[in-house]
């Protein structure tokens, strides 16, 4: 149950790599203090389900600019 659990989550690593993609957004120094904001009510660990909708939105925003 623990390893489900874990891999339904994003650390902040893999967060960090991505974050930064629109620097408006979030840039590498801040990009820690969004990590906090998303995951603080899951003990540190961001919920895939949250992370796939800042993915989907990093998108649009991309195809907004492009």
């Amino acid at each position: 149950a623990l390893q489900a659990e874990v891999d339904s989550t994003v650390s902040l690593e893999a967060f960090a790599r991505i974050a930064p993609a629109i620097p408006t957004i979030a840039d590498v120094v801040t990009c820690s203090n969004l990590f906090d904001v998303l995951s603080c009510s899951s003990g540190g660990r961001l919920p895939f389900s949250v992370y796939d909708k800042y993915l989907s939105e990093l998108d649009r925003s991309l195809s907004l600019i492009l």
